[in-house]
C-alpha cells in the first residue's frame, strides 16, 4: 500500500503531517525522548499522522514499518521504556490498528 494511500484512509481522529515546520517539531521531539537503549533510538523515522484526541503519532520506519509511538512531550530524554510504542511490520497492520484504536 502506497504512504499516499495510506494517509487518505486514516479517519478522525487521526490527521496527516503536512506541514514540514510540524515534520521537523515531531522528529525533534521524538530524538529528544528516545535514550540510547529504546529500540527506536537513531532509526530514521518520519511522522506521517498524528491523533487529534491524544499524544500518538505514526512514523514510518526503515522497511516500510510503521510505529506509533505515545510522544510525553517532556522535551528530554525518557527513562528505560518511555516513550511507549508499537510497531507494525505492515501499512495494513497499522491501519487496522489505528482504527481500532481510533473506534
Amino acid at each position: 500500500m502506497a504512504i499516499d494511500t495510506l494517509i487518505n484512509s486514516l479517519d478522525f481522529p487521526w490527521t496527516p503531517i503536512v506541514s514540514e515546520d510540524e515534520r521537523n517539531a515531531l522528529e525533534a521531539e521524538l530524538s529528544r525522548e528516545l535514550a540510547p537503549m529504546h529500540p527506536l533510538y537513531q532509526n530514521l523515522a518520519m511522522p506521517l499522522a498524528k491523533r487529534l484526541d491524544c499524544d500518538d503519532v505514526a512514523f514510518v520506519l526503515a522497511r516500510g514499518r510503521i510505529a506509533i509511538v505515545h510522544l510525553t512531550w517532556s522535551s528530554a530524554e525518557e527513562p528505560d521504556g518511555f516513550p511507549l510504542f508499537t510497531i507494525y511490520d505492515t501499512h495494513e497492520r497499522f491501519l487496522s490498528a489505528a482504527l481500532a484504536r481510533a473506534a
